[in-house]
C-alpha cells in the first residue's frame, strides 16, 4: 500500500515531493567529503571484519540518516545485519533484540540461551562464507551491564577473524562512558571511532541545493541572503535544517511565492520556537484565515461583530513626539482604544500603536502574549462565520491593503508534528479528527492515516492545505467539536 500524501504546496513549488523529510532519509543521502570519509572507512571495516566501531555526534547531526545509510550498504553486500534502536534494553533483552533482527528462530528457552543462540548464528553465517554485523542507535543510553555483553559478543572470533562487527552510534556522552575504568577492554578494542559534526555555511548551501535537486525541476529558488539567515538559525544541524526547510516550503506556499526570503525564514523559525527574538513582519498572517471565535478551543467569547477602522495613513504619528511639559501626550487613535478595551488590554494602547506605526506589532504582540496569555492572529479577509468577534481592521502604509488583526486564548497547539512522533496533544488531534476524517486507532503517535485526515480535513473546509495541524486548523477542528457537542 502506498503512503504517499499528495499536497499542492509541493505541486506549486514545482517538487515531487518533500525534499526535506524530518525522518532520516537514506534514499536521498547527502555526501560531503567528511560524511563520505566516515561512510567508506566504517563499511571497509566492516567488511573487513576488524570488529567494533563507535561513530558519535551531538543531536541532529544525521547520524541516525548515516547509520541506516551503511546498513543499506552493508544489505547490498550480501552481509547480515541487525539494527537495535532499544538502547535501553536490559542486557538479555538486547542480546534477544538482535537475535530478532537476525531472523534467529525463538526456541522458547531461558534468556540465559540468547547468547549461546547468537553465537551458533554467527557461526553457521561464517561457515557459509558470510559476515554478520550489528549497529546499535542511541548507543549512550546503554546501561553498564549492556556495554559488558557487548564486549562479550566482541569477543565471538574464528579462524583469526571477528564473527560479528558491530557499531555503536550515539551522542558524546557514548564516548565518555568508554573512557571509564571499567570499560576500558571493550575501549580497547575500537578500531575505528568518528565523530559527525554540523555544517558549515558553504556545506550548507550544498546540502539544500543537493536536497532540491533530488526532486527534479523545482520553481523555488534560494537568494545567498537567505542561506545566512538559514544557518543563523540552525547553526548547521541538520535536522533543525530539515525542521525549518520544512516549515518553509509551507510559508512560500502560503504567501504564493517561488522565492524565500529571509523574512519567511524568519517566520517559519518563529512558528517553530526556533527563535522568539525577532520576529517576521507578516507573522501569523495566514494563521487565522478561517477561525470561528466564539467557540474555539477555549478561545474567549466576544459578543457581536464589530470592526474597529485604522488607515496608518490617516491617523497621527506618535514617533518622538514633541511635548511641552505642560502640554498632554498626544490623542491616540480611537480604533486602538476601542479594539483593545474588548480584550481588557488598554493599559498598552499607546505601546501597540507605536508598534504599528514601526513595524514591530508581531514583536510587540510576543509581550501581551507572555504577559497576558492572549496571542495576536492577523487575517486578509473575515469569512462569515467570524461575525461573532470583535476585530481591528488596518490599513497598511506601504501596499495599502486592509488586514484584520485579533486576540485569542489558545488551549491547544501543537509544535511537534512528525511522522511516530508520539505525544498526549497527538491524542486530542486524533480525537478531533475522529470518525469522518481518522479512522485509524488512538495511539497518539504521528502516522501516515493522520497526515491525510489533516490534509482531507484542510482541503474540505478550504484551509491552506499544509499537512500539519497549524494553528488554523486547530481553531476549526476545535470549534466544530465543540459545535457539535452543544447540539
Amino acid at each position: 500500500m502506498s503512503h504517499d500524501i499528495k499536497l499542492p504546496y509541493l505541486d506549486f513549488l514545482g517538487l515531487k515531493r518533500n525534499p526535506f523529510p524530518v525522518t532520516p532519509d537514506a534514499d536521498d543521502f547527502f555526501v560531503s567529503t567528511d560524511i563520505d570519509m566516515v561512510v567508506t572507512e566504517l563499511v571497509h571495516g566492516i567488511t573487513m571484519r576488524k570488529g567494533f566501531f563507535v561513530l558519535t555526534g551531538e543531536v541532529g547531526v544525521g547520524k541516525t540518516t548515516i547509520s541506516r545509510k551503511i546498513l543499506q550498504i552493508l544489505t547490498a553486500e550480501n552481509i547480515c545485519t541487525s539494527l537495535v534502536f532499544h538502547s535501553l534494553l536490559p542486557k538479555m533483552g538486547l542480546i534477544r533484540q538482535i537475535n530478532i533482527d537476525f531472523g534467529v528462530e525463538d526456541e522458547g528457552g531461558e534468556p540465559v540461551d540468547e547468547i549461546e543462540k547468537l553465537n551458533r548464528f554467527v557461526l553457521q553465517q561464517n561457515e557459509q562464507g558470510k559476515n554478520c554485523a550489528i549497529i546499535i542507535d542511541d548507543a549512550q543510553n546503554l546501561s553498564w551491564e549492556s556495554l559488558e555483553v557487548i564486549r562479550m559478543i566482541s569477543n565471538l572470533e574464528g579462524n583469526s577473524k571477528k564473527l560479528v562487527q558491530i557499531l555503536l552510534v550515539g551522542q558524546p556522552e557514548l564516548n565518555d562512558r568508554l573512557n571509564s575504568d571499567n570499560l576500558r577492554q571493550l575501549k580497547s578494542r575500537i578500531v575505528i571511532q568518528h565523530e559527525i559534526s554540523t555544517l558549515s555555511l558553504r556545506g550548507l548551501q550544498k546540502y539544500i541545493d543537493f536536497k532540491l535537486t533530488t526532486t527534479g525541476p523545482t520553481r523555488l529558488s534560494s537568494p545567498p541572503d537567505v542561506l545566512k539567515v538559514i544557518y543563523k538559525v540552525t547553526k548547521g544541524n541538520l535536522r533543525k535544517v530539515n525542521i525549518l526547510m520544512d516549515r518553509c516550503l509551507y510559508v512560500a506556499y502560503s504567501g504564493q511565492s517561488h522565492s524565500l526570503t529571509p523574512g519567511m525564514v524568519r517566520q517559519a523559525a518563529t512558528d517553530l520556537k526556533f527563535v522568539t527574538s525577532r520576529l517576521s513582519r507578516r507573522g501569523w498572517s495566514v494563521a487565522a484565515i478561517l477561525l470561528l471565535a466564539a467557540l474555539s478551543c477555549g478561545g474567549m467569547l466576544l459578543t457581536g461583530f464589530s470592526v474597529s477602522e485604522l488607515n496608518t495613513e490617516k491617523s497621527p504619528s506618535l514617533r518622538h513626539p514633541i511635548v511641552r511639559s505642560e502640554e498632554k501626550p498626544p490623542l491616540l487613535p480611537e480604533p486602538i482604544v476601542t479594539f483593545l478595551a474588548k480584550y481588557n488590554l488598554e493599559s498598552y494602547a499607546r505601546q501597540f500603536w507605536e508598534a504599528i506605526q514601526s513595524d514591530s506589532l508581531l514583536l510587540f504582540a510576543q509581550e501581551i502574549y507572555q504577559a497576558k496569555g492572549l496571542q495576536l492572529v492577523s487575517f486578509l479577509e473575515v469569512p462569515d462565520n467570524l461575525k461573532s468577534m470583535d476585530a481591528l481592521r488596518i490599513t497598511g502604509k506601504k501596499e495599502g491593503k486592509p488586514y484584520y488583526i485579533f486576540f485569542w486564548k489558545p488551549q491547544l497547539s501543537i509544535e511537534k508534528f512528525h511522522l511516530w512522533h508520539r505525544g498526549k496533544k497527538i491524542v486530542q488531534l486524533q480525537h478531533l479528527l475522529e470518525g469522518q476524517y481518522y479512522t485509524g486507532r488512538i495511539d497518539g503517535i504521528v502516522g501516515h492515516r493522520l497526515i491525510q485526515a489533516i490534509v482531507d480535513f484542510q482541503t474540505e473546509l478550504n484551509l491552506p492545505v499544509t499537512g500539519i495541524p497549524d494553528s488554523s486548523t486547530l481553531f476549526v477542528l476545535c470549534s466544530l467539536k465543540n459545535e457539535s457537542e452543544r447540539i
